[in-house]
């Protein structure tokens, strides 16, 4: 087993347990040799690249059992939950809504919440996903059907005190509306100031730690 791993962009910790053939995350991320990245990291499903991750050497379980009779061994799985919240602009949620949501396997219909959640249990390995909204438009008078498609990277979120992660939390917020490369500075500080003014926050254009806090919680991841 290779000592350590450099994170790439899309890794998160549940698809790696799987690479290396661990049934439980905690396996590595509780490792002691990783104790320097949980204390800058407090979520193991959001990394950043360039982070070390060290992976430990398996360690098999045995059991004792009579060699002239047939046994069966069960092992627990476990999977990972995908859990998405939409909202219309200005927090307005998407309520008992149908949609079909997708992850690396076949697709399962759904009704969103109170609050526009849904979820469901996703493959491990899973990377890529879409929603597909069942929507409707009212026009002159008349309801006609309108299905919104959002595709989206699972384990591609960045932390929030790098600019990336920043950057996705208010573009998936609906603040920032700039391109990714070049980034629009004019456009994110005002993406920033907009989002402190309505959270209360003094009006910076400038990401610090208390606006960083904020976007996470607002966000929520």
């Amino acid at each position: 087993m290779c000592p350590s791993y450099t994170i790439v962009q899309g890794d998160q910790i549940s698809g790696l347990a799987e690479r290396f053939g661990f049934r439980d995350m905690a396996t590595i991320w509780d490792d002691p040799r990783n104790a320097e990245l949980r204390s800058v990291r407090t979520d193991p499903h959001v990394l950043l690249p360039g982070d070390t991750l060290y992976i430990p050497d398996p360690d098999p379980a045995t059991q004792n059992r009579p060699s002239d009779r047939r046994h069966r061994f069960q092992v627990p799985a476990l999977g990972l939950q995908l859990n998405l919240r939409i909202e219309r602009q200005f927090g307005d949620a998407v309520a008992a809504t149908a949609c079909r949501l997708a992850a690396a396997d076949r697709p399962t219909d759904h009704t969103t919440g109170g609050y526009g959640d849904v979820g469901r249990a996703i493959p491990r390995s899973a990377r890529e996903g879409g929603l597909l909204l069942h929507l409707s438009l009212q026009a002159s008078g008349a309801s006609v059907p309108l299905d919104f498609d959002v595709p989206f990277f699972i384990g591609d979120l960045d932390p929030v005190d790098s600019p990336g992660g920043q950057r996705s939390r208010l573009a998936n917020l609906g603040y920032y509306r700039g391109g990714e490369n070049p980034v629009d500075d004019d456009e994110l500080a005002s993406a920033i100031e907009e989002f402190q003014c309505d959270n209360n926050l003094p009006l910076t254009g400038v990401c610090d730690s208390p606006t960083q806090a904020k976007l996470k919680d607002v966000h929520g991841s």
